[in-house]
C-alpha cells in the first residue's frame, strides 16, 4: 500500500539560508546539491532562488516573519469577486477611519448593493453568494473586524453634588440604623 508524499513547511528564514547558500555555476553549490544537502526537491530550492528577493522583503514584515501569515503576499488562490471585495473594502475603512461602528449586517448588505451597482453597470452577472462564511474569510483578507462603538463617557456638570449628596445619605442611614465600622 502506497502511503501519500507528507507536505512540509519551511519557514522564511530557512528558505532564505538555502537561496543564500546557492551560486550559480559553481561544484557543489547548485541547486542538486543544496537539495541534497539540506532535503528539500532541486526545484524548490531552484524556486527560492528565484524568489530571493521577494522573500528579503517579506522577512522584513513583521506577519510573513513569525509565520502568522502563511503565504506571501499575492500568493494562493484569488479572491472570485476582487472588484466588489475592493469596493467594499474602502468603504469600511472609511467608515474605519470616522470611528464609526460596522457591523456584520451592514457590510453583507453593502455588498450585496455594490455587486447589484456592478450588474447594472456591465458587469457579467455572476452567482454571488454573500454568506457568513464568506464575510469572515473578506474580513481575514483585509485584516478587519468589527469595531464597536467607543464611548468617552465624560461626568456631568454637577457631579461633585451628586457625590456629596451620596455621601450625605449614607451617613445618615449609618446614623440612623446605627451602622458600626
Amino acid at each position: 500500500m502506497l502511503t501519500a508524499k507528507k507536505r512540509h513547511s519551511y519557514s522564511l528564514q530557512f528558505k532564505l539560508s538555502v537561496a543564500n547558500e546557492c551560486k550559480p555555476n559553481v561544484v557543489g553549490h547548485g541547486f542538486h546539491a543544496l537539495a541534497k544537502k539540506h532535503h528539500v526537491t532541486s526545484s524548490m530550492a531552484r524556486q527560492w532562488c528565484n524568489l530571493r528577493d521577494e522573500q528579503t522583503q517579506a522577512s522584513k514584515d513583521r506577519r510573513l516573519a513569525t509565520r502568522s501569515l502563511r503565504r506571501m503576499p499575492g500568493a494562493g488562490r484569488k479572491p472570485e469577486h476582487h472588484q466588489l471585495e475592493q469596493q467594499l473594502h474602502v468603504c469600511v475603512a472609511t467608515r474605519h477611519k470616522k470611528e464609526l461602528r460596522v457591523k456584520d449586517k451592514y457590510i453583507l448588505l453593502h455588498a450585496l448593493n455594490v455587486h447589484r451597482s456592478l450588474t447594472e453597470n456591465g458587469a457579467p452577472p455572476t452567482d454571488c453568494r454573500l454568506s457568513s462564511g464568506w464575510l469572515d474569510r473578506f474580513k481575514g483578507r483585509y485584516n478587519l473586524g468589527s469595531r464597536r462603538q467607543a464611548a468617552t463617557r465624560t461626568l456631568p456638570d454637577n457631579a461633585t453634588d451628586i457625590c456629596l449628596q451620596f455621601i450625605r445619605k449614607t451617613q445618615e442611614l449609618i446614623e440612623e440604623h446605627h451602622i458600626l465600622p
